[in-house]
């Protein structure tokens, strides 16, 4: 594959092509089969199959069954396995919250967005491309890149950081809360004002029968400078956000993958 490729599908596709491969379970946020589930009716499953067909995405064969084209199959059945997972989420000062997932297996990429056209998917050619793809996606282009040199250990970091964007009082209450010292809270809440996007980066376990977030990578910064931290989600201890550079964000990435 020379470069990325996007590919679209809605939810009602997706929900028949899950239950044309007899899937009982998607790993996508607002998951069709729970959506269309509890009311399954044969108006989504015809619709959806009209479309489908239509897009040439399936084909009519013998005995009344359907052939389903290589590309969706293989989505349908890579959603519904237990492949590795990260969930994304990206916040902005402005209020603008994205979520994401990306799906990694045998070095290929799989970027999964939401969004009122449906489901998007981005097959991305290599970890360089992922990195390069996930660092446009969450708006985090440095254009004058300077390493920092402070670091901030910080409870709850995620939450912090978007209530200080727009509610500096509570943000001092909880920075108060979470035990820090009044002469630390000021200079805190200051470098928050300058933090342009916040990203978390959560590695799901799917192994066990219920998926959960095993642990957690949280990246910040703006133009100039970046932030990150981890955090095993069987610990409540602070965050300790430390200075990071593009490249060693890229590494993370794949790593993380």
């Amino acid at each position: 594959m020379s470069e990325n490729y996007e590919f679209q599908l809605t939810p009602e596709e997706l929900f028949w092509l899950a239950k044309a491969f007899q899937i009982n379970s998607l790993r996508l946020p607002q998951n069709p089969l729970a959506k269309f589930g509890a009311h399954e009716t044969k108006e989504i499953l015809n619709r959806a199959q009209e479309s489908l067909n239509r897009r040439s995405l399936i084909q009519p064969s013998d005995g009344g069954a359907w052939q389903v084209d290589r590309l969706p199959a293989a989505i349908v059945r890579w959603l519904g396995s237990e492949v590795n997972m990260l969930t994304l989420e990206a916040h902005t000062p402005n209020g603008v919250s994205r979520y994401a997932r990306v799906f990694s297996e045998h070095e290929v990429d799989m970027f999964v967005k939401l969004d009122r056209d449906g489901y998007h998917f981005v097959f991305l050619q290599d970890r360089e491309a992922t990195s390069t793809y996930l660092l446009d996606w969450f708006d985090a282009s440095f254009l004058h890149t300077k390493i920092a040199t402070e670091k901030y250990m910080i409870l709850q970091p995620v939450t912090i950081m978007r209530s200080a964007w727009n509610d500096p009082a509570l943000a001092t209450k909880m920075l108060t809360v979470t035990g820090q010292k009044p002469k630390d809270i000021k200079s805190i809440l200051a470098w928050m004002k300058t933090l342009e996007w916040v990203l978390t980066f959560n590695r799901v376990d799917l192994e066990e029968e219920k998926a959960r977030i095993k642990s957690q990578t949280i990246f910040c910064g703006n133009k100039q400078k970046a932030w990150s931290g981890d955090l095993d989600q069987s610990s409540d201890d602070a965050v300790m956000l430390s200075p990071i550079n593009l490249e060693s964000i890229r590494s993370v990435i794949s790593n993380l993958l």
